[in-house]
């Protein structure tokens, strides 16, 4: 169960002065690279913390003894004229209207790997517990990248040297260009691709406009979008033989205490690949926006496989389609 929620969460979502980034051995001494490798940045935090970039977030944690977390995201307007101060105008109203017992603090100018910058401070009850949260975002390329510091506030000033670190090694630079093929077969449909690996016994289709890498050992796609709205497929080789019934229960279960702001929309049975499903939808909140996921489930041959749809509130309903058809054309070999 601790695997799937993982997956899960790798899946969520869900956000200049180098021409690039730096080689992962540039890493400053006494910290460990805690950025994923397709980001327009390189979040470096102090060794002791544990790495989350298993979850797909590129963020790392500490407990003290409450838990403290350090992230780093970047989200692209559709406006390219956007400045930072708009961008922290409108993560102000978001954090204000979705965040429990949110208050303003300060906002302020700083500098952020050679940019100008502005560093939002406020305050929040996280999973019970009163936080001091730190945004640090500049501008590069069209990209307001931001890195994010959420400390319990008995606490804050026990971090403010781990912080002042952090910010002064954070690296922005380019988007590196994503890996991308579209290798086919004689049963990929038309205007599809395959996101899956030879030596897998299913068949992950997506349309040729999203991005995949089909000798990933992931089996995952995504559209090129602020958001990277993404379907990905995982399998779970259970300890215990169980109904599907009862282990869609037990993620609900699970999910329900580990994701961030998370709300069951609905449920329904379904089919996938003529095989009995179930399809979970439901929202999660992470630093003030809303992240839908779509998942199916099927049990075959002994294991529960999933296939997962996550998108910003705003996107999901703009791939829905691709979506329909990507699990109509799944299917086992």
């Amino acid at each position: 169960m601790k695997k799937l929620t993982a997956l899960l969460i790798a899946l969520l979502m869900i956000i200049l002065s180098l021409s690039s980034c730096g080689e992962k051995g540039d890493i400053p001494d006494g910290m460990i690279l805690a950025s994923l490798a397709d980001e327009p940045f390189k979040l470096f935090v102090p060794e002791r913390m544990t790495l989350n970039t298993s979850s797909g977030i590129s963020s790392a944690f500490s407990y003290s003894p409450e838990k403290t977390v350090v992230s780093a995201r970047y989200y692209t307007p559709a406006d390219p004229e956007t400045t930072v101060n708009d961008y922290i105008s409108y993560c102000v109203d978001s954090y204000a209207l979705s965040i429990e017992a949110f208050n303003f603090v300060s906002l302020a100018p700083t500098v952020l790997s050679g940019k100008d910058a502005l560093k939002l401070v406020y305050t929040a009850k996280i999973d019970g517990t009163d936080y001091t949260c730190t945004q640090i975002t500049a501008k590069h390329n069209g990209d307001m990248i931001s890195l994010l510091c959420y400390v319990p506030t008995a606490v804050t000033a026990n971090f403010e040297e781990n912080l002042s670190m952090i910010s002064k090694e954070f690296v922005i630079c380019d988007k590196p260009e994503p890996i991308n093929d579209e290798y086919v077969d004689k049963k990929t449909p038309e205007g599809m691709k395959i996101a899956s690996n030879d030596k897998l016994e299913y068949r992950l289709y997506v349309p040729k406009s999203w991005i995949c890498n089909s000798q990933s050992e992931k089996s995952e796609a995504y559209y090129p979008e602020s958001g990277k709205t993404n379907v990905s497929v995982t399998s779970l080789s259970p300890e215990v033989q169980t109904p599907l019934s009862d282990y869609v229960l037990s993620c609900e279960d699970s999910y329900a205490t580990s994701l961030s702001g998370y709300q069951l929309i609905d449920k329904t049975e379904t089919t996938v690949a003529d095989k009995n499903a179930i399809m979970l939808n439901f929202s999660t909140a992470y630093d003030g926006i809303t992240i839908k996921t779509r998942q199916y489930f099927i049990l075959y041959s002994g294991l529960f496989y999933t296939i997962t749809y996550t998108a910003t509130e705003e996107n999901f309903e703009l791939h829905l389609a691709d979506l329909e058809k990507i699990v109509a054309e799944f299917d086992f070999r």
